[in-house]
């Protein structure tokens, strides 16, 4: 695989995440933690402005485990993040949809 065929792969991983992310059809921690990891694939500088909002949802989210880890956390514990968890999608929810509509427009196929 070329470099060049390995960028556009994650291009095509941007537009499905944000895609399923718009739908509520994934796991929103996993699908903001996959874009902002994703960024470091695509971007040439370090810095893009279209993945601000999922850079700084990680970093709201950091302390919440995924479903993998949810087993070995106190109830207590998973229910203050999953309220938590709630606040933040709920007062983000259009910034979110919005970051989501910008990755797509800009790394869907032409």
């Amino acid at each position: 695989m070329t470099h060049q065929e390995y960028v556009q792969n994650r291009r095509n991983e941007i537009v499905a995440v944000s895609h399923l992310l718009r739908e509520n059809k994934i796991d929103f921690l996993i699908a903001i933690r996959r874009l902002a990891c994703l960024k470091h694939e695509v971007s040439e500088d370090g810095f893009d402005e279209e993945f601000t909002i999922f850079v700084l949802m990680e970093d709201d989210t950091d302390h919440m485990p995924e479903e993998d880890l949810r087993n070995i956390c106190s109830k207590d514990w998973l229910d203050r993040c999953d309220r938590e968890l709630n606040e933040i999608k709920e007062y983000y929810s259009s910034e979110i949809s919005e970051g989501c509509r910008k990755l797509i427009k800009r790394f869907a196929p032409t």
